[in-house]
């Protein structure tokens, strides 16, 4: 998995690095320098995971549900389609990629206007 660094720290910013590891909101990173390779911690409102179109299972409604990232805004979160048994299509916003029990629904309306509009 990699990320992208969006604060100004060590000429990182807009990069994106290997992550190491993820733990709890730490995030840390890969930097290759030139003679060496240093880990570096973020927190996760400091980097932007590259999770785009990655699959990821959610709990909804008493039963785990097939879902994938479709966007993201570094002022909103991540934004997770999935469907329910009936065809039903639902998206939710989720602050961290790896805790999506934390979530809140978003209408076709607020998603248009907070992330395609934006």
């Amino acid at each position: 998995m990699r990320a992208i660094v969006n604060v100004n720290h060590r000429d990182m910013r807009g990069s994106d690095h290997k992550v190491h590891e993820v733990v709890g909101n730490r995030v840390t990173l890969e930097c290759v320098l030139e003679h060496e390779t240093i880990l570096v911690d973020f927190t996760m409102r400091e980097v932007q995971m590259l999770v785009q179109n990655d699959g990821v299972q959610v709990f909804r409604n008493q039963a785990y549900r097939d879902g994938y990232f479709v966007n993201y805004s570094p002022v909103h979160g991540y934004v997770i389609e999935y469907t329910m048994p009936n065809g039903r299509e639902f998206r939710n916003v989720v602050k961290n990629p790896f805790d999506t029990d934390n979530y809140k629904a978003i209408s076709d309306k607020d998603y248009t206007a907070k992330f395609i509009n934006q």
